[in-house]
């Protein structure tokens, strides 16, 4: 997901990047495929004992954004350009914890696998791997294939829709992952170990003009870092992604395409805080207005007309539970309402 940073970008390259990066070019022979896929897939990460980092991809398509410092996670706050993927790898060099970040051109699903032995699907347009420990030295991404979902996903609805989101009463379609899970109680998502966030959807519950409206309820959070990130409803349409999210401290915030970084999170009362306090969450979406409300009380409002034409302006957006990686939020009771005219 997407656009959810919540501090600046503190960023603190140096000449020292040039130095430890090298991007060997593999050719573009990839192009006459019968059924397309990237040029640059597959593309290897290789982390020598002093820290550096080469790159065996086409530079035209894998290009690094950056090397920063760890303190204050800036890395995490970035947010890929439309079409694109990220990929953070923390190490060591000269003893001290830095992020390399590096740019793919590419925003379709893929597989990382580590050392020839951990595989990670790559669905959510960034991906974190934490090397510091000296045992991870080979990271390799390729394509996604169409026959490792384990099933189809169901045509898009329309109309009224609920979801109780339980183990035992679901719609076909949810993503299922470790991030992602049904319970007895409903749809567990997060903590993430490997992505910043922890993004689980349906691409068959989409939503145009209406509303969509589901309980949260916060099990778990990380202290102290934690209370500004949140958890919350997206609504993807076009590669533009609205975002509205409270936290356990009782504030909302929201982020946009047009905003990645996102607003300064606002104390709402109408927010139940704390572990275990439930909420209700609803996006109301008129046209290109986003209105989030929390306990049938409106809190917050955007208006995505520009982003939204520029990228095509589709009618519906697909939605998203999203939860910051070290926090477990369990969603139940979905319901979707259309609105006509």
């Amino acid at each position: 997901m997407n656009g959810r940073g919540r501090s600046p970008v503190g960023f603190v390259a140096t000449a020292w990047l040039l130095a430890t990066v090298t991007l060997v070019g593999c050719g573009t022979h990839g192009r006459a495929a019968a059924n397309w896929k990237p040029p640059f897939l597959p593309i290897t990460f290789s982390i020598d004992t002093d820290g550096s980092i080469s790159v065996q991809a086409s530079a035209e398509v894998v290009t690094p954004v950056g090397f920063f410092s760890v303190e204050g996670d800036a890395s995490r706050a970035l947010h890929p350009p439309n079409g694109s993927t990220f990929v953070i790898l923390r190490h060591k060099v000269q003893g001290s914890l830095v992020d390399d970040v590096y740019r793919i051109k590419s925003d379709q699903e893929m597989i990382a696998e580590i050392d020839g032995r951990t595989t990670i699907r790559i669905n959510s347009h960034d991906l974190f791997i934490d090397a510091s420990g000296g045992t991870i030295h080979k990271l390799t991404i390729s394509a996604e294939e169409a026959k490792q979902q384990s099933s189809p996903t169901p045509p898009p609805t329309t109309g009224p829709l609920t979801d109780h989101l339980t183990r035992a009463e679901h719609r076909a379609g949810w993503v299922e992952s470790n991030a992602c899970r049904f319970g007895s109680d409903g749809y567990h998502v997060g903590p993430d170990p490997v992505y910043s966030w922890a993004d689980c959807k349906n691409d068959a519950i989409t939503v145009g003009d209406g509303e969509i409206s589901v309980t949260a309820r916060l099990v778990h959070a990380q202290p102290p870092d934690t209370a500004e990130e949140g958890f919350g409803l997206t609504i993807l349409r076009n590669g533009v992604n609205v975002s509205f999210n409270i936290t356990r401290d009782g504030t909302w915030w929201d982020a946009s395409f047009a905003d990645p970084v996102g607003s300064d999170p606002v104390h709402n009362s109408a927010i139940h805080a704390g572990v275990g306090a439930r909420n209700r969450l609803t996006l109301r979406v008129t046209g290109y207005l986003f209105t989030f409300l929390v306990n049938g009380v409106q809190v917050g409002q955007v208006d995505e007309k520009e982003s939204l034409q520029e990228s095509g302006g589709s009618a519906a957006g697909t939605v998203e539970l999203v939860a910051h990686h070290d926090q477990e939020v369990v969603f139940s009771d979905l319901s979707r309402t259309d609105r006509a005219g």
